[in-house]
């Protein structure tokens, strides 16, 4: 399995937490639906991860709570590490719930487990996801994804 599967170290991308003040309004339009995730012109990536919440990964964009939104800086606080291959949705369903060969196309997302570790997975192409993780276990999860991808 590990030719199959590689994994990168653990970055610490610019992450704003954003929160629709309203259910729907016009810029949150265009913008993912539930358990989607899309790439913004500007190269950012919008991952859902809670009813009328969104992570903007990358994105330098100011949101004005005047416009329905409230913005949250949480650069520093995820780590992300990217599983590319053949092998990757194997690999992390060794440990986390979801069946990830089912209804997880590219663009998907999803909040889950894998082992211990609280997740989001962005389905960023259809052999490639980016996990992200609490930046304090950023090592434990890169040595727990590095196992997983050894086991057969």
């Amino acid at each position: 399995m590990p030719e199959r599967c590689a994994l990168s170290a653990p970055t610490y991308p610019n992450v704003m937490r954003i929160a629709a003040l309203r259910a729907a309004n016009a810029h949150t339009a265009d913008w993912p639906p539930p358990g989607r995730s899309a790439t913004l012109p500007d190269g950012a990536r919008l991952v859902w991860c809670a009813p009328r919440v969104w992570l903007r990964i990358e994105g330098n964009a100011a949101l004005d709570a005047a416009e329905g939104f409230i913005g949250s800086d949480i650069t520093g606080s995820l780590a992300c590490i990217r599983c590319s291959g053949r092998a990757w949705r194997d690999m992390v369903q060794s440990a986390c719930p979801l069946d990830l060969d089912k209804d997880f196309p590219a663009d998907a997302s999803a909040s889950s487990v894998f082992g211990h570790f609280t997740i989001l997975i962005d389905v960023v192409a259809a052999d490639a996801a980016d996990l992200y993780v609490s930046r304090s276990y950023a090592g434990d999860f890169a040595h727990a994804l590095d196992a997983a991808r050894h086991r057969a």
